[in-house]
């Protein structure tokens, strides 16, 4: 299925087809989640959409939205993939984008960092837009922190070698702060993160708090360099890295950023199209 497939591939048409009583009270679009990149990062997601809709009124299950998740695991390790080590993870992403778009889905939030280094080559063959991560997150800093111009990243190699948050920061008049590649803070990122015995991918559901002891110390480290606010910037960052194991200076989580984006766009408080980057 390519971006130029005709309406009718939906299950559920866009706003006001015969579908549309099937969404929540008051919600005009519906989002599509690309989750299992990693399994842990997509049910924080999912845990941070519902507390950021009951914080918008929600008090029953049907006011809160509908939306579609795919848990897609088999997406190939996207760092490896895009060294040329392992498996190429954009086929995956595109096919589990063009399932998602399928089903009904009017944006698309894809819950992993790394990933978004494919956004352009994905995005030109879809005909909904996949929400920017990098774009959103830094958009929010300008506007709730004005005057910050130095942020540190905690992110995988690949987020950082591929530039994402630095090129978003500098669209923004803002600085990039972060370890250097196989730096000691860098490579306590790396183990935190992919580390088989305690790191966030092997330990399932929980967290060991060496993780979060590990991520702590590089935000630390990055305040020391100049950052004024640091982004867990991978979605297992987001999982450990939290208000409660850092609060020394502000965190401006992605995944927070993102689930307030969903929300806005459920509702209609801002439209799809609005977030569209050209390719």
């Amino acid at each position: 299925m390519s971006g130029a497939s005709g309406e009718n591939d939906s299950l559920l048409p866009r706003p006001g087809g015969g579908n549309q009583r099937f969404l929540a009270r008051g919600q005009r679009y519906l989002p599509g989640i690309y989750g299992g990149v990693g399994p842990l990062s997509h049910t924080l997601f999912e845990q941070l959409l519902l507390e950021a809709s009951g914080r918008r009124g929600a008090r029953t299950d049907q006011d809160h939205p509908v939306w579609l998740l795919a848990s897609a695991s088999s997406t190939p390790n996207r760092m490896h993939s895009l060294s040329g080590a392992g498996e190429p993870a954009e086929p995956y992403l595109r096919h589990f984008a063009h399932l998602l778009q399928a089903a009904g889905a009017d944006a698309l939030f894809v819950v992993c960092n790394t990933a978004h280094a494919y956004h352009a080559a994905v995005q030109r063959d879809l005909r909904i837009p996949w929400i920017h991560l990098m774009d959103v997150t830094v958009d929010s800093i300008r506007r709730q922190h004005p005057g910050v111009e130095r942020v540190g990243v905690v992110g995988t190699d690949g987020t950082l070698e591929t530039g994402l948050y630095a090129r978003a920061l500098a669209r923004h008049g803002m600085r990039e702060i972060a370890p250097v590649p196989g730096s000691p803070e860098q490579r306590a990122v790396m183990a935190a993160i992919f580390e088989e015995g305690w790191g966030i991918k092997a330990t399932g559901a929980a967290v060991s708090e060496r993780a979060r002891s590990e991520l702590a110390w590089v935000a630390r480290w990055l305040m020391g360099q100049g950052a004024q606010v640091v982004i867990p910037a991978c979605t297992e960052v987001s999982v450990a890295l939290t208000p409660e194991s850092f609060s020394a200076y502000p965190l401006v989580d992605p995944l927070r950023v993102a689930a307030e984006v969903l929300l806005d766009v459920a509702n209609g408080v801002r439209t799809p199209e609005e977030f569209r980057v050209s390719v």
